[in-house]
């Protein structure tokens, strides 16, 4: 058995390896095997080894030894074709401007291949010896540069209308699910569902009273990553290099660059609780990295805060469209995270 550490994002909070094993099931491993030749890099004399650690991945991804070396093959599901369109047009032009930007790009130039048509795709990414986010200064200082580059880069993307007409979409979405959330049509039969409401009155209120459009944060909108959490920023051990992962939310993330670096904040200098002068001091050498200060850091709470709510909608709009099963606990993570928010609130505004 050996530990893979370069593991994808989760959606907990805490990041662990994931080990893998030899022992895949035949009829699974010869689906994957024939989809993994579709690769050139790979070839036809593949081996195969499946994630054993967590039990939900096990079946979603693969690291493949083939004649260009070892890669990662990811299964995923994809929501729509235009968005995979999209995903696939932002991964070709970052292709071209990786050796800037340091990200892990599918190969044959970013295409993700359909997997036995059921609307998932199969994507073969780099296997990269390294580690997550350490708590270090250099890691943030690295961390703030790479972020900095890759808004520059994406600045300049051609494909930036259609992610804003991408965004404009995801943004009428979400109000109509936050909508039928006010109006507690959330799934009547389901049990534990209102039950969560129920308990979660007070926020569900808040999530109502403080919702903001991203068109009216401060700050030019342009593409970003939209997800840079400690499970999609990874550290290569031989050079410290930071790749950024998984651009899958990147379709419909038009907007200020505030937003990205209050979500980066409190995901990697909230994540521990430290005490204010601690949080202070990350963010000290995150800016250092990122070089510029942005105007509206007194916002920084309300758009942690914000962050959870929109989550929570999303979470619900999927709930609604019967794609995702209720997990209570993955809800219960935003209620922690804007309680959190609300916690530095004083000592960030003061920053």
């Amino acid at each position: 058995m050996s530990v893979l550490t370069n593991a994808p994002a989760f959606s907990s909070l805490d990041i662990q390896p994931i080990q893998f094993v030899v022992d895949v099931p035949s009829y699974r491993g010869e689906t994957i095997i024939e989809a993994a030749k579709q690769f050139s890099v790979l070839g036809d004399d593949i081996q195969i080894e499946g994630a054993a650690w967590p039990d939900e991945l096990g079946n979603n991804m693969y690291r493949i030894t083939g004649k260009g070396g070892t890669y990662i093959l990811k299964i995923k599901a994809v929501p729509d074709v235009e968005r995979l369109k999209l995903s696939e047009g932002i991964y070709r032009f970052l292709d071209k401007k990786s050796p800037d930007v340091l990200i892990p790009l599918c190969t044959n130039k970013g295409e993700m291949y359909p997997l036995a048509g059921d609307g998932r795709v199969i994507e073969c990414l780099p296997y990269i010896d390294g580690h997550h986010f350490q708590d270090e200064p250099q890691c943030l200082i690295k961390l703030g540069e790479a972020l900095k580059r890759l808004h520059q880069v994406l600045e300049q993307m051609p494909l930036s209308h259609d992610v804003a007409a991408s965004s404009e979409i995801w943004e009428q979405r979400l109000d109509k699910g936050r909508a039928a959330l006010a109006e507690g049509i959330a799934c009547s039969r389901n049990d534990d569902l209102n039950n969560w409401l129920d308990r979660n009155k007070d926020y569900l209120g808040r999530v109502q009273t403080g919702w903001l459009s991203l068109f009216d944060i401060p700050g030019e909108r342009q593409p970003v990553h939209g997800d840079l959490n400690r499970g999609n920023v990874f550290f290569e051990k031989t050079s410290e290099k930071v790749w950024l992962l998984d651009f899958e939310d990147a379709p419909f993330a038009m907007m200020s660059r505030l937003m990205e670096l209050a979500f980066v904040i409190q995901r990697f200098c909230l994540h521990d609780e430290a005490e204010p002068a601690v949080v202070s001091g990350r963010m000290d050498q995150i800016f250092e990295g990122y070089g510029e200060l942005l105007p509206g850091l007194e916002m920084l709470p309300d758009l942690w805060r914000l962050w959870c709510y929109r989550s929570t909608v999303r979470i619900f709009c999927r709930v609604f469209e019967n794609r995702l099963i209720f997990d209570s606990s993955e809800l219960d993570k935003f209620v922690h995270l804007e309680q959190q928010a609300m916690r530095y609130a004083s000592s960030v505004r003061n920053y």
